[in-house]
């Protein structure tokens, strides 16, 4: 895949052609698209199958085959470019369904600030992992009940583990709080987290794609790896 093939295919209004020589990133796209989705309809963000990762993926391209100036100069900051512009659309998805306009680069930065290394995860009820809603018929659009949601799946907590170099030997117990500490971090820092680790996008492009510094970056995991190493 080549930038010239793709500014040829713009240039001949090829939409289809362009789209195949994308595919390459559709399945960390699609993987990513899927998994903020599920979060946000877990905690009544956007409506529950009101939107499909296809969705996320198909504007996205769609944006990037329209607007020449989207597209880098070089292979190299493409996937910047792609996961960026799939940041920007659900943002304002965000916004269309809740009426406010973040500016997310600030958001992050007052984020950081407010992440401390203390931490302890408490949570009353029964705690609901992502695999565990799929087998309910529950509406979480109340606060209460949104916070028993935890919005991890098992594979991911093992991902999750792995990539911050934690104890692979969790019992049950500790996994779920794990599951609790990612849930409670704030939402711009969850995303750097979810860029980094189950994409596994290197820091370099993890900051570009969110607007801030990979010193910026180090400081958030390592912040955030302090308190998973709480538990």
């Amino acid at each position: 895949m080549t930038i010239d093939k793709l500014k040829a295919h713009q240039q001949a209004g090829d939409r289809q052609a362009f789209t195949q020589e994308l595919n390459s990133f559709l399945p960390d796209l699609q993987k990513m698209a899927g998994h903020k989705l599920r979060q946000w309809e877990a905690w009544g963000i956007v409506p529950r199958n009101e939107y499909t990762a296809q969705d996320i993926v198909d504007e996205v391209y769609l944006r990037l085959f329209e607007n020449k100036e989207q597209l880098p100069e070089n292979t190299h900051d493409l996937k910047i470019a792609v996961f960026s512009l799939a940041r920007q659309v659900f943002n304002e998805l965000k916004e269309k369904h809740h009426g406010k306009q973040v500016a997310v680069e600030e958001l992050l930065r007052q984020e950081m600030r407010q992440l401390q290394e203390d931490y302890t995860a408490d949570a009353e009820g029964e705690l609901l992992m992502l695999d565990d809603l799929d087998e309910l018929d529950i509406s979480y659009q109340n606060e209460q009940a949104r916070d028993n949601v935890l919005l991890l799946a098992n594979d991911q907590i093992d991902q999750l583990i792995e990539s911050m170099g934690l104890a692979k030997d969790m019992n049950h117990a500790q996994r779920k709080t794990l599951a609790r500490i990612y849930t409670d971090l704030p939402e711009q820092v969850r995303s750097v987290v979810d860029h980094f680790v189950f994409l596994k996008l290197s820091k370099v492009e993890v900051a570009a794609i969110h607007g801030i510094t990979i010193e910026e970056t180090e400081q958030i995991l390592s912040k955030v790896e302090a308190r998973l190493r709480q538990v």
